[in-house]
């Protein structure tokens, strides 16, 4: 592995230990493969992300926020999480979600000779028409042919300064940096994200 990215995915935090009753928040026909405990919304409590998967692979992601000690389901999203079938002879391509510092972040990594990654990071907060959401603030992949040195590339892309940063290592194992801006547009909702859009 290329860069110390790589390692992020066999770190990624398990969760804690679940405060309240949840399983009526899962939609039937569905169970539950993971939670994630975390302050999603700076009330200084721990709120709960939920990964659920039916018997036809479909996964649903759930968040929901404390509120007078009971789990308030605010956002449940079909189509942002991978199946199990998506990550080639890795296998099952997605990392466990976790919450760092007050935001969701969604991994997934994946391949066979052409080794891939996607991080997303999502904020709960206001967009510049004040309207509250799940807004994605930074995106990152990368890929590599294990076949081939030097053919290693992650690009990281902070939403909400423009700043893009592209890392590279070539064939004599040296890395490279880039960075430059892209210009700032209005924040995405987790609702209307779509992983592929090269508009981004």
């Amino acid at each position: 592995m290329p860069f110390k990215f790589f390692i992020l995915f066999s770190l990624l935090n398990v969760g804690g230990t679940v405060a309240h009753p949840y399983q009526h928040l899962i939609p039937e026909g569905y169970k539950k493969i993971s939670t994630t405990q975390g302050d999603l919304n700076k009330d200084q409590t721990q709120d709960l992300v939920i990964v659920a998967e039916n018997e036809a692979g479909q996964r649903k992601l759930i968040i929901t926020f404390t509120i007078n000690s009971a789990y308030k389901k605010v956002l449940e999203i079909d189509g942002i999480l991978m199946s199990k079938t998506e990550g080639g002879v890795m296998g099952d391509p997605l990392m466990e979600p976790k919450i760092d510092r007050g935001s969701l972040v969604i991994s997934h990594y994946g391949g066979s000779r052409q080794r891939w990654f996607y991080t997303e990071r999502f904020r709960y907060q206001k967009n510049k028409k004040g309207q509250l959401d799940f807004y994605l603030i930074g995106h990152t992949q990368g890929t590599e042919d294990t076949l081939h040195p030097g053919s290693a590339k992650q690009t990281d892309h902070n939403l909400l300064t423009g700043d893009v940063v592209v890392q590279t290592r070539d064939q004599n194992d040296k890395e490279h940096m880039t960075k430059s801006k892209k210009p700032i547009k209005n924040l995405i909702s987790i609702k209307n994200y779509k992983r592929f859009d090269s508009s981004l």
